[in-house]
């Protein structure tokens, strides 16, 4: 029973930073609410694994197969593994981006420095992988709240059990899907 309490406590901070690394990577604007649902720190160790498990609604193979999951203490486990995968991913996306911003940065400033003009803004970089197709990394976008979201973009066959091509999951966030709060 301590090692399923112990793994909920894990598996919910695993949703909270990718919550947090996906609005951060997505320059979305969210409340606290949104970023800390309460659930998360209400909910027991058995329905706590099957609200993050609602989580995974645009991907329908892993979320059955987790619903189906008998054992709480395998579901979480389960749920720990695709959580700690996105997180390492939005990791990585979130310093590869703040390092292009920087170096965009830095590169048009001293290109200003040296004509004697003033500075301009730095071009806004896109990192919008849907537009770039199959070549992009696949997004991990979390949901907002459970259930929220109409459709998935792909349909995913029973070899893709819920991954993207390089093995990360792919979730939608309620947020992006309305387009609120995005910056420019």
């Amino acid at each position: 029973m301590q090692e399923v309490a112990s793994l909920a406590k894990e598996v919910a901070e695993l949703l909270r930073a990718t919550i947090r690394l996906n609005v951060k990577m997505h320059d979305i604007s969210a409340s606290k609410e949104q970023l800390e649902p309460e659930e998360l720190s209400q909910l027991k160790p058995s329905e706590l694994s099957f609200y993050i498990a609602s989580y995974f609604s645009d991907i329908k193979i892993l979320q059955q197969n987790l619903l189906e999951e008998d054992s709480t203490l395998k579901r979480l486990r389960r749920e720990k593994d695709v959580l700690s995968e996105t997180v390492r991913y939005y990791s990585a996306a979130t310093a590869l981006k703040t390092a292009f911003n920087s170096t965009t940065t830095e590169a048009s400033s001293s290109s200003s420095e040296a004509k004697d003009e003033p500075p301009t803004p730095p071009p806004s970089p896109s990192l919008n992988m849907e537009e770039a197709g199959d070549a992009a990394l696949p997004t991990a976008e979390v949901l907002e709240k459970p259930g929220s979201v109409a459709s998935s973009k792909e349909t995913k066959t029973e070899a893709d059990a819920g991954k993207a091509p390089d093995g990360e999951v792919q979730v939608s966030t309620e947020l992006e899907n309305k387009g609120e709060g995005r910056s420019t």
